[in-house]
Order: structure tokens, then sequence, then C-alpha cells
């Protein structure tokens, strides 16, 4: 083979090794995940999971809720109640054993955190950086993936609208 067949076909390659990445590289991390929580490996799951930032996105959004629902009256005793309850809440369920009720294949119970259950999910893509596991009936809830590296980690998550603090 000449040169430029060489590098023609190195080209061709890479691309298709890119190509796989993006498609595949999301569902294997998925595959992973699962395989961690139904085997309770929080180890494993850990790898997956962007806890700093999972948390404060949850926080930030309970905070908001709490807010939205007048949890108290007066400024400094709603910021310490809300920040408390917003906290306490966040710590309590973004932990490998509160994550693997979410990614486990068994049913979801009334304690699966925030009421998801990946089973009950589908993938959307936003990009290169970023996908989504959404709800298949369009109802609320989504966890938010980001690249990291080449490797993929739960960033986030959007709570579902009906979800309720102080209800749920």
């Amino acid at each position: 083979m000449t040169a430029r067949r060489w590098i023609i076909a190195g080209v061709a390659t890479l691309i298709l090794l890119a190509g796989g990445w993006y498609f595949g590289s999301p569902w294997l991390t998925l595959y992973q995940i699962r395989n961690a929580a139904q085997a309770g490996d929080a180890a494993a799951l850990s790898g997956h999971i962007d806890y700093e930032a999972l948390r404060d996105d949850v926080r930030r959004q309970l905070r908001d809720r709490l807010r939205a629902e007048g949890v108290t009256r007066g400024r400094l005793g709603e910021s310490l109640v809300v920040g408390a309850i917003a906290d306490g809440v966040a710590d309590a369920v973004v932990r490998p054993e509160g994550l693997e009720a979410i990614f486990a294949a068994e049913a979801a119970s009334p304690n699966t955190p925030f009421r998801m259950r990946a089973a009950d999910m589908k993938m959307r893509r936003d990009g290169f950086d970023q996908f989504r596991l959404v709800k298949r009936d369009g109802q609320g809830g989504e966890l938010v993936f980001r690249r990291h590296g080449l490797g993929w980690k739960l960033a986030a998550v959007k709570l579902p609208a009906d979800f309720r603090p102080l209800s749920n």
C-alpha cells in the first residue's frame, strides 16, 4: 500500500472509533452503573457519579421549591430552615445507597429517590458533552450525565415537577 492509502485508512479508522465512542460510550456507562447498582458495588457506582455537582444541583432545586412552598415567614428563618432541609435531603439521597435504588432493575418503591427509576427512562443526547435520561411517559424528572474525560458521570438531576420536598 502506498503512504496515501495508509493515511486514508488511518483517518477512516479514527473516524469510526470516534463515532463508536460517541454513540456507544453512554450506553456502556449506563450498563456499568446498572451492574454496579444491582451488585451493591458502591465503589464502582461512585466512579460514575460527580457527587459534589449532584449535591449542589439537588440542594439548589430543593431550596427553590421550599421557598416557593413558603416554608417560613421572615428572611432569617426562611434561610435557615430552607437551607437545613435542602442540605439534609441532598445529603441523604446523593450517596451510593440512594442512587443504587434509582439504577437497580427492581421495581420502584415509594422510597426510591425522587420517584425516579432508570429502567423507566430513555436516553436523549444533548451534544458532545452531555446526555440525559428522561422518563418514557414524558412526566418530569431527568438524570443528567456530563462528559468527564472519555467517560460520563451523573452530574445533575431535574426533579419532577410534582416533587414536593416536605410531602414526599
